[in-house]
């Protein structure tokens, strides 16, 4: 997905989105937890995962930088993130 992103079109634009909206349930089916909803699982990750909470909030911002995608993609498939 984030090969596709880099070709810069309206499709890359979406499935940026896409990634986005996808990266934090996956985050919690990754790690065999339960995902309740993007409210309490941000809640979660600001107490108990705050470098991932914190890589969220930079990706999430808005204009931020495709590097920040990158860095959180990269922590949220990592085993230890």
């Amino acid at each position: 997905m984030l090969a596709r992103i880099q070709r810069g079109d309206v499709e890359a634009h979406y499935r940026a989105h896409w990634l986005l909206y996808s990266l934090l349930e996956d985050h919690f089916a990754l790690r065999c937890q339960w995902y309740r909803g993007p409210k309490q699982a941000l809640a979660y990750l600001a107490q108990h995962a705050p470098a991932t909470y914190a890589a969220f909030a930079l990706a999430l911002a808005p204009g931020a930088p495709r590097s920040t995608l990158d860095a959180l993609v990269d922590l949220v498939t990592s085993i230890d993130g």
